[in-house]
């Protein structure tokens, strides 16, 4: 099921069971580094801002647009994005493993390897080090972007530095025209989600965030438009996608429930879902 969310990414030439191959030789690795659980179930290979509900806006003059993926893993979502069309897409992790193992895995280091970079949100540099990466690239985009997309990133941290990131990052996004797209996991009732599951993260990232807090709808709404922002939406409540409830394995669903558009409902009373922000002029 990998090779069909991925098949789009590679030639023809390459066949099904080779980038199954691929994925599995990708995954062994990064889960030795980083034993992640979107790692270790497959969610690192499929698309969820293609899933988001404010992509077609995305879409909408996408080859005049410059993309950030921000928090981007192996650069699946970026890849997805330049194949769209985009004029120039750019992602970056805090994990230099992650940008090696994305080039790993299209073969495309020497195509790419300006466009993926490494990056730290809670750095004081962090703006000036992005900035400084776009305009290195494409100096007619005067250090901004189209559209930053913010992946699973969000409900790894904690509280603050939820608010720091939409906040840093909300600064590179282009005033007046400029949107964020992303999906987190949320609760009904925002907290902190203490859990032996929630510490499943590189070391490193644990001591720094410390328990990680999981907004609800309205509550991630309330901060999103804190944000110089004209609009902004929060929507945990499309359809399911995936079966995650009774433990399933995207290895072991059909292509439909990989494929069909929505969101991931996970274990309990966590769930997933999508949010947006357009800016403020």
């Amino acid at each position: 099921l990998a090779q069909i969310s991925l098949r789009p990414l590679f030639p023809a030439s390459v066949s099904d069971s080779e980038i199954a191959q691929k994925v599995e030789t990708i995954r062994s690795k990064a889960l030795a580094v980083h034993n992640y659980p979107c790692i270790a179930n497959y969610r690192f290979v499929y698309s969820r801002a293609k899933r988001n509900q404010w992509y077609p806006q995305v879409l909408d003059g996408i080859a005049n647009k410059v993309i950030l993926d921000a928090g981007c893993c192996m650069g699946v979502e970026a890849r997805h994005m330049m194949r769209d069309g985009a004029k120039l897409v750019m992602g970056f992790d805090l994990a230099e493993t992650f940008i090696d193992l994305g080039f790993e895995l299209f073969g495309d280091r020497a195509q790419s390897e300006n466009k993926f970079f490494t990056a730290d949100f809670f750095t004081d540099d962090f703006e000036d080090r992005v900035r400084a990466r776009l305009n290195a690239v494409d100096p007619s985009s005067g250090g901004y972007f189209d559209v930053i997309f913010l992946g699973s990133v969000l409900h790894l941290m904690n509280q603050a530095q939820v608010a720091t990131i939409l906040t840093r990052v909300s600064r590179l996004v282009r005033p007046g025209t400029g949107q964020i797209i992303g999906h987190t996991l949320g609760l009904p009732v925002p907290g902190p989600l203490v859990t032996p599951e929630a510490r499943v993260r590189s070391e490193a990232l644990a001591q720094r965030a410390g328990d990680r807090y999981l907004h609800s709808p309205a509550s991630l709404e309330a901060l999103l438009r804190s944000l110089p922002c004209s609009e902004a939406h929060a929507d945990f409540s499309a359809p399911l996608d995936m079966a995650m409830t009774a433990g399933a394995r995207p290895d072991q669903m059909s292509p439909e429930q990989i494929l069909v558009e929505g969101f991931i409902k996970t274990r309990g009373s966590r769930m997933m879902g999508f949010y947006a922000v357009r800016a403020a002029v």
